[in-house]
């Protein structure tokens, strides 16, 4: 509660006695807000990284002559030929490898 609201919850006791909160309280209540507002961060942080490296980090990968690949195919719609993108194939292939241009294929 105390991450959401920046305070701790009011007893039906504190609300009868109407405490009110002091200066030095509210620095510490700020500082207790940036400590835990930095390790939230931190947590998410390394949570998205660890499944940022374990789910979507591309592989490194390289190709020699006369490997079997698939080529990306980038069709336009053409209605006057009843042709739609949608319907046709996103690779076409398999192309053998006949030239390398980099060490690795992205």
């Amino acid at each position: 509660m105390y991450i959401l609201t920046g305070h701790e919850p009011r007893t039906p006791f504190d609300i009868q006695l109407d405490i009110e909160i002091l200066n030095k309280h509210c620095k510490d209540i700020s500082n207790r807000m940036a400590s835990i507002y930095n390790t939230v961060l931190d947590e998410i942080t390394n949570k998205s990284q660890e499944l940022y490296m374990t789910h979507y980090k591309s592989k490194f990968r390289t190709h020699i002559l006369g490997d079997l690949v698939l080529v990306k195919t980038h069709f336009l719609s053409d209605a006057s030929k009843g042709f739609s993108v949608e319907l046709a194939s996103k690779r076409e292939g398999p192309n053998r490898v006949i030239r390398v241009v980099s060490a690795s294929d992205f």
